[in-house]
């Protein structure tokens, strides 16, 4: 079983990236057999990249441009041009896509550049747990008008549309659960005669931001729903589990803080449980560990005592992955600025102690 990470990532994300590699480095074991994969936006950005890894006793790590990817394919263009055409979103998912695609392994899991290995683990269960039993984490849509604006919403509607079908009211959005099976991928390029690019080209062209973007994940969730009796993945309302075991006055409780904070579409399960009570982390335990999802975002940075829910957070949800926001890391930099060095400390705390 051939099985790769895979991290699109840019020049202005290095810093980051050392960050993960740190980590990576002290904390990943048993799993030489997984291939570490960097795909960078051109050969320069490249070359400085593995001159970074250079520093890192990392085995079977990789970098490719995705503009040398792309021209395997006979698609020759360049990177200015594909980021006006396509927008950053469907940019993003053409960089993912097709950097699974041409690597060619069996399993991989996409994660971001602000990632970091937390604790001490073995990929391959990771890979393992998820793939005996895959399943997909999903809400309802919202029912407002407003939310017809939204990035979430807008994005769903160009899945359906370039899938030949209707909406269904599901966003696939409740979880990082990036996992991608090869055979899959290749049905969803046959599906598109080969020529994914083209069919997102020519549908994002002349469209605002927001009603371009398509997202990879989205795009995937989807096909595989639609052709469910082939690859028989669980489809899990996660939002609706969550909701039956939150008792009434603190599930609105939870719902008003994040109308307050402008959070009200955020996805429930990813976020939830940083507007409630501590004590609700433990219903947020319990589902996690159900399905034994151990990669999750860093997200709750508006708690009083920040150490204490991130601790608690990783420790209790089995977190071996984190993905972090942009919020976490604007976090790091305040800390830089008051010679406080808060974040690196953490990290090593987590690796210390898990």
């Amino acid at each position: 079983m051939k099985r790769a990470i895979i991290i699109p990532t840019f020049i202005n994300h290095f810093d980051y990236i050392k960050d993960f590699l740190f980590t990576y480095e002290k904390n990943v074991y048993n799993s030489e057999n997984i291939s570490l994969n960097f795909i960078l936006s051109n050969s320069i950005e490249k070359e400085m990249m593995e001159q970074i890894i250079k520093h890192y006793n990392v085995k079977n790590i990789n970098c490719y441009s995705i503009i040398d990817i792309l021209e395997k394919y006979n698609i020759k263009l360049d990177l200015s041009n594909i980021l006006s055409e396509l927008g950053k979103f469907s940019y993003q998912t053409i960089k993912k896509l097709y950097a699974i695609h041409y690597l060619k392994f069996d399993q991989s899991l996409i994660i971001d550049s602000e990632s970091l290995i937390c604790c001490k683990v073995n990929l391959n269960t990771l890979f393992d747990n998820y793939f005996k039993k895959p399943y997909v984490f999903y809400s309802n849509m919202p029912k407002e008008e407003e939310y017809k604006n939204k990035l979430d919403y807008k994005a769903s509607i160009s899945v359906a549309k370039l899938l030949n079908t209707e909406i269904d009211n599901c966003l696939y959005l409740e979880g990082f659960h990036w996992f991608y099976d090869i055979r899959i991928i290749n049905d969803l390029f046959k599906y598109f005669n080969d020529d994914v690019f083209n069919a997102i080209y020519e549908y994002t062209k002349s469209k605002q931001e927001f009603d371009k973007a398509v997202f990879e994940c989205l795009l995937y969730y989807k096909f595989i729903r639609i052709n469910n009796d082939k690859y028989n993945y669980e489809f899990v309302n996660s939002k609706n589990m969550l909701i039956e075991k939150i008792k009434p006055e603190e599930l609105n409780n939870i719902k008003k803080k994040m109308e307050q904070r402008n959070c009200k579409y955020l996805p429930f399960t990813i976020h939830g449980f940083e507007f409630g009570k501590t004590c609700n982390i433990k219903i947020w335990k319990e589902f996690l560990n159900k399905y034994q999802c151990q990669i999750i975002r860093l997200y709750p940075m508006r708690k009083r005592n920040k150490r204490y829910i991130i601790k608690k957070m990783i420790y209790d949800f089995n977190t071996k992955i984190i993905c972090a926001t942009d919020d976490v890391w604007m976090y790091k930099k305040i800390a830089v600025k008051k010679n406080f060095s808060f974040f690196p400390l953490l990290i090593n705390e987590w690796c210390n102690q898990w």
